[in-house]
């Protein structure tokens, strides 16, 4: 028993430091040989074995409920296997992001008072493990003749994108940091706290790094403008990273409320190959001419795709061995009351099995299910029925001779 715990420790370390932005993290192996979005995720897909189920019409909101958001990611099937592992016997996880944006320039006219919308902005995003900094411009206006107003008709940003420092290191500065220090011992073996981000340019030892950082893009068109005040009601933007390995993100944006002039509230959708996430954005500053929001803030939260890992049906083998064990002794105790030792074997077992089958079905789906048992059993059963005919015998042999 204490291995078997030993053995589940091991595990749960494993998963639980993966990159995925899910819950439950069943793919470890995925995350340690492949550093590629792109790479880690066709190696969820193989290890699912063609059980992946995601739906993409399930969940269309920020509102959706715990179920909804479960059968878009995939954890959850309208058809067989039915189940892929995470919700419900966990809880959903997102991944959430703070955003503001600012704007620093109007345009569609020649001076503040009769700007038509805002032309040039900057953009701030906020996450626990990342932050972006970035502006956006407007590439082309059109004009709305029926409001003889102006729009922006597509823009271009370009954000740069830098992971935060782990928990037991020290962020310099604390809030975006540009530098991360963590404890180290100097030439000397003596001890430096990440608080003191120690360096001796005698020795070029130091105990800091810079972030990884690099360069996200974004292109949008405005595909519908509101017939009464001529603002932009609906847009679409496609996001990208400056190396093209990353999954790129299609976006779709629909204006929710209006207030005079412009969009009060709007609406975010935005999916790719690996993840989907939901925003809602509030405009909390309207332009001096009330014509234009001079700033926004935005939620928003993410999920990435489930990918059922078939891999843990190797351990529920392995483990459920003792518990096929456990079985067949539970049954012997049936037949042989007297064998009390038995009993005990048999139930720990047992619930050895049970327990670490509910682990891996959890992390693998039904699919870990059906392999577990197509394995084990037919030794489980060909085990019971050959202690069945022994036990039969001992029985008979007991009564024929008066025992």
């Amino acid at each position: 028993m204490v291995s078997i715990l030993l053995i589940f420790g091991l595990l749960w370390a494993n998963f639980v430091h993966c990159s995925q932005e899910t819950w439950p993290k069943n793919s470890q192996v995925c995350d340690t040989h492949y550093k590629q979005d792109k790479d880690r995720l066709e190696c969820r897909k193989s290890l699912a074995g063609g059980l992946e189920c995601s739906n993409r019409e399930a969940c269309t909101n920020i509102r959706c409920k715990d179920s909804a958001v479960a059968r878009r990611a995939g954890m959850t099937c309208s058809h067989s296997p039915f189940y892929n592992g995470g919700y419900p016997l966990s809880e959903i996880r997102w991944d959430e992001e703070n955003e503001v944006y600012i704007c620093q320039q109007g345009g569609g006219g020649s001076n503040a008072s009769n700007y038509d919308y805002c032309f040039s902005w900057v953009t701030i995003e906020d996450s626990a493990d990342e932050y972006e900094f970035g502006r956006c411009n407007c590439t082309e206006e059109r004009l709305h003749a029926p409001t003889g107003r102006f729009y922006c008709y597509k823009w271009h940003c370009k954000q740069r994108e830098t992971k935060k420092c782990a928990a037991d290191e020290h962020s310099i500065p604390s809030d975006y940091p540009t530098k991360c220090c963590y404890s180290c011992r100097d030439s000397n073996d003596n001890n430096h706290l990440a608080s003191e981000c120690y360096e001796n340019s005698a020795t070029g030892r130091r105990c800091w790094y810079t972030p990884h950082s690099e360069y996200e893009f974004s292109d949008a068109t405005c595909l519908k403008v509101d017939e009464t005040a001529g603002f932009c009601a609906f847009w679409t933007q496609e996001e990208y990273d400056e190396h093209d390995i990353a999954f790129r993100e299609y976006e779709k944006y629909t204006c929710k409320a209006t207030d005079g002039f412009l969009c009060s509230r709007w609406d975010g959708d935005i999916d790719s190959e690996e993840e989907f996430e939901f925003s809602e954005c509030e405009c909390k500053v309207t332009s001096s001419n009330g014509k234009y929001c001079d700033r926004w803030e935005c939620f928003e939260k993410g999920q990435d795709y489930f990918f059922p890992n078939l891999l843990w049906s190797i351990l529920s083998i392995i483990l459920g061995t003792f518990g096929g064990v456990g079985l067949v002794f539970l049954f012997y105790c049936f037949c042989d009351g007297e064998a009390m030792w038995y009993w005990v074997g048999g139930v720990v077992g047992f619930l050895n099995m049970c327990g670490f089958l509910i682990l891996c079905v959890w992390l693998g789906g039904l699919g870990v299910f059906a392999i577990h048992w197509a394995v084990t059993g037919g030794f489980l059963i060909s085990g019971i029925f050959c202690l069945y005919v022994v036990s039969s015998r001992s029985y008979f042999k007991r009564k024929a001779f008066g025992i």
